[in-house]
């Protein structure tokens, strides 16, 4: 399935103006001018949005992330769980740094190396901040 995303004001994170986002599957194909009937042309399915008087974001960085859960400043208590893929697509973030926060007794950095890996083979771009 193929969604076309046309006449919005693009942010890929720099402004790239009004042009046009090509989504292939859950993939950004291509940014700038599309031959809309070369797309049709193939026999995929074609979903057109217009997106006029709206922006843009073909996907979002979220560069501080508490990926396997965060907290427990006030004690075991107050530990937040890890989040989820969904919760982060859902949101529009495509790429996520991770960190590790106050509580390295219960969160490690295998832990999180490993949550890393675990977004990346779901389809994220995930990274870590290591120190």
């Amino acid at each position: 399935m193929f969604a076309l995303i046309q006449n919005g004001e693009v942010f890929a994170p720099e402004a790239a103006g009004r042009i046009s986002v090509l989504a292939v599957g859950e993939k950004i194909a291509r940014l700038g001018t599309m031959d809309r009937a070369a797309i049709e042309d193939v026999g995929l399915g074609l979903e057109t949005l217009d997106a006029t008087d709206a922006f843009v974001f073909p996907g979002l960085v979220d560069p501080h992330q508490h990926l396997i859960g965060g907290s427990g400043e006030s004690g075991f208590a107050t530990l937040t769980p890890e989040i989820q893929l969904q919760e982060l697509v859902r949101g529009g973030i495509t790429t996520v740094v991770g960190c590790l926060g106050v509580d390295t007794t219960t969160r490690t950095m295998p832990a999180l190396l490993a949550k890393a890996k675990s977004l990346r083979a779901e389809g994220l771009s995930a990274y870590v901040y290591t120190g």
